[in-house]
């Protein structure tokens, strides 16, 4: 596996709540670096075992200079039926119950598509959603991910905490 370690410095870390940009900032000749924002739900922690029962995937342009982003590029988001039956433990840690997912499969091509286009990965815990996703997705396989828990240092930015939920509430989403 390779995950990115150059992004561990001492710039700021500005999260904002995005919608898509307005046309005119769609246009543009900037140089820019293409990255892929994934996130999957699982029926549990064991990647040979367990299944994706969920994935979301957000590719964006994003200024090499400034890091703005310029353009939402892609999103794909699927529920997937691991043909068990999902535990009232992960239906309260997810959300996702069995009819939720019932006769739902990823489309695996259109992963594919998506991150073939894409110079990055990243995932909030990058390790245990690529396992996952490695399994399923040859393309995942030849792209550098980053994780946004481990390759940043999230205490000396004055956070107390790197869990995704308690991160997104502070700021605001």
């Amino acid at each position: 596996m390779t995950f990115i370690k150059s992004l561990k410095n001492d710039k700021n870390i500005i999260l904002k709540k995005c919608t898509t940009p307005s046309p005119e900032i769609l246009i543009t000749d900037q140089e820019c670096v293409h990255i892929a924002f994934v996130d999957t739900e699982t029926t549990g922690i064991d990647k040979l075992n367990d299944k994706i029962i969920e994935i979301a995937i957000k590719s964006i342009n994003m200024d090499k200079t400034t890091g703005e982003i310029l353009s939402i590029k892609h999103q794909y988001e699927s529920y997937n039926d691991p043909g068990v039956e999902i535990t009232n433990e992960v239906t309260l840690l997810t959300g996702i119950d069995n009819s939720t997912v019932f006769k739902s499969s990823i489309d695996w091509g259109a992963v594919d598509s998506i991150f073939e286009k894409v110079d990055l990965i990243i995932a909030h815990n990058a390790a245990f959603d690529r396992a996952f996703i490695d399994s399923h997705s040859p393309k995942s396989r030849e792209k550098v991910w980053a994780c946004s828990v481990n390759d940043i240092d999230w205490l000396n930015r004055g956070f107390s905490s790197s869990k995704q939920e308690l991160l997104c509430h502070w700021h605001g989403f």
